[in-house]
């Protein structure tokens, strides 16, 4: 006999609420699906007892979200047959979390974050699963006249336990495997942070687990990135109006171009101005009114393809698979290893649609069209009672495709930062051997390499050192800069290579890390000053991260 008590005493009832499958059920009387619970049942009336029931049966009910840790009573009859009694104890129907961070980044010099969100469970009765997440930023710029950032996020998401296209799928979705759909909603507004831009987001998900491996698949994932503040690019892209500017240095002292340019100061030179002066500088060489050097014509024209990529609004249609297996969910652990691969598609069932819209189009939006693959692995040795080796190799690739001849910004690939080639910030390191020309420098090719050594100081410090290697390159785009393209295996001799030392205290929930690293070998030098030892300056940059960068 197999009772199953939800909400009730630890004790054996007589009067059953409900039988399913010769299960005998003794629920209160909140709504609840006994059918889904029966379901995640391995144990069956009549069939041998097993642990492997027991496991199979914690974990199918886990994925629910919805009961705290289950508890089993066996009790052995005169027959030698059990009557197996499971305890499920439902979690509060609602609850609420709040978090809050610092942040920096290249146009925030800091910033606090609040991000809180209330989950409803079983909204519908069937385990369904409904959050709503608010979440907000307010910070110091560095840029000129925009001395206060915020940003606002609203998240809603929707999840249960099954498929849900309308189809069935059993074979595929079946209750051993965990599925899980999820629908996710969302924006984000910024307000004099980069060109202050509205990013609306529509995901629905589906994932399920099948021989130690999650699946995901994700179909619509819709993102609409509407950039409110255009005009301001070269307000927050200074680098590239400092390069900008200089190309218009032979035209600066001739009266005929005197509206282009802010007036001089005692202690500086004219300007161009912003937006007036740069858009007409710019409409001026590429139409041939205004003649410069070939090589500074071909600069200006690569600053105007760069701001109207990075300016333009993107609708963004897609769909991908993604595969991980791990051996544990603790990435921590000394003997950790994962898989994780990723392909995503974009831009194909918008064709379908064109007899209906402008090619290329929707809603007056240029969609985006690429494909876009990812790989990592990560693998962890124990090297004794404590200490450990770990590895990590990532290799990302988005290839444009038709009308697209670049992948846009939110999907391109960076380096840098306190997870990645840590001798650098994010966004700074290439593409290729280009020495930080922008702010934000992205492409669509990344491959690295990173290590670690990780030992232990005393009982919660840890020391570690590390060597990260690789970089960015831009490949089968319309990228023209010969240094920023990728020629083929030859072109890994372009990679950076950073190493430093590192120091991490366990607090048992999390890891707090401390990272110093230096540049060994920096691409964007040429010849011998590219290596530490031939260079006399070469601060160390330091990182400071949640847990272990991999």
């Amino acid at each position: 006999m197999l009772n199953v008590f939800v909400d009730q005493a630890n004790e054996v009832s007589t009067t059953p609420s409900d039988t399913i499958n010769n299960l005998l059920f003794y629920s209160a009387n909140d709504p609840i699906d006994l059918k889904e619970i029966e379901s995640r049942i391995a144990f069956k009336p009549g069939t041998r007892y097993s642990d492997a029931y027991r496991s199979t049966t914690l974990d199918q009910l886990g994925q629910l979200n919805y009961f705290s840790y289950p508890s089993f009573n066996y009790q052995i009859r005169e027959d030698q047959l059990v009557d197996l009694n499971l305890f499920l104890r439902s979690r509060k129907r609602y609850s609420l979390t709040a978090d809050f961070d610092l942040t920096h980044s290249a146009i925030q010099q800091i910033g606090t974050s609040l991000r809180s969100s209330i989950l409803a469970r079983n909204v519908f009765g069937s385990f369904e699963n409904l959050s709503l997440s608010l979440s907000g930023t307010i910070g110091n710029s560095i840029i000129p006249g925009a001395n206060i950032t915020s940003e606002l996020g609203v998240d809603l998401n929707l999840s249960f336990p099954r498929w849900w296209y309308g189809i069935s799928l059993d074979k595929l979705a079946s209750k051993e495997k965990n599925p899980l759909s999820t629908l996710q909603l969302g924006t984000v507004f910024q307000q004099n942070l980069g060109l202050d831009r509205q990013t609306i987001n529509s995901i629905y998900r589906f994932s399920f687990r099948d021989r130690g491996a999650q699946h995901t698949l994700e179909f619509p994932k819709i993102s609409y990135v509407n950039n409110l503040n255009p005009d301001n690019f070269f307000s927050i892209y200074r680098n590239t109006y400092e390069t900008l500017d200089q190309q218009a240095n032979s035209i600066k002292d001739n009266a005929f171009y005197a509206e282009l340019f802010e007036p001089a100061e005692a202690t500086t030179e004219r300007q161009l101005r912003i937006p007036e002066g740069t858009t007409a500088f710019i409409s001026g060489v590429q139409n041939g009114e205004i003649v410069l050097e070939p090589e500074a014509t071909l600069l200006v024209r690569r600053i105007e393809e760069r701001r109207a990529r990075l300016t333009e609004n993107n609708f963004i249609l897609s769909s991908s698979y993604a595969y991980i297996k791990e051996n544990t969910s603790n990435r921590n652990a000394s003997d950790y290893k994962q898989f994780f691969t990723k392909l995503e598609f974009s831009g194909f069932l918008l064709d379908a649609l064109e007899p209906f819209n402008q090619p290329g189009e929707l809603f007056d939006v240029a969609y985006a069209h690429y494909i876009k693959s990812e790989f990592q692995f990560i693998r962890h040795w124990p090297l004794g009672q404590r200490s450990s080796a770990a590895v990590r190799a990532y290799g990302g690739l988005a290839i444009p495709f038709g009308r697209s001849n670049t992948i846009p910004f939110v999907r391109s690939f960076f380096a840098g930062g306190t997870n990645d080639i840590r001798a650098w910030n994010a966004y700074t390191l290439g593409p290729g051997t280009t020495n930080q020309i922008n702010e934000f420098n992205d492409a669509n090719l990344k491959l690295t390499l990173s290590g670690e050594w990780r030992f232990p100081l005393s009982r919660s410090l840890y020391g570690a050192l590390f060597t990260d290697i690789g970089n960015i390159w831009n490949a089968l785009d319309g990228t023209e800069n010969e240094e920023a393209l990728f020629y083929g295996w030859s072109s890994l001799r372009d990679s950076a290579i950073a190493s430093g030392l590192g120091l991490r205290y366990d607090f048992d929930f999390f890891i707090f890390r401390l990272d110093m690293a230096w540049k060994v070998h920096n691409p964007a030098l040429n010849g011998s000053e590219r290596w530490i030892f031939n260079r006399s300056q070469n601060n160390a940059l330091f990182n400071i991260g949640i847990n272990y960068p991999f």
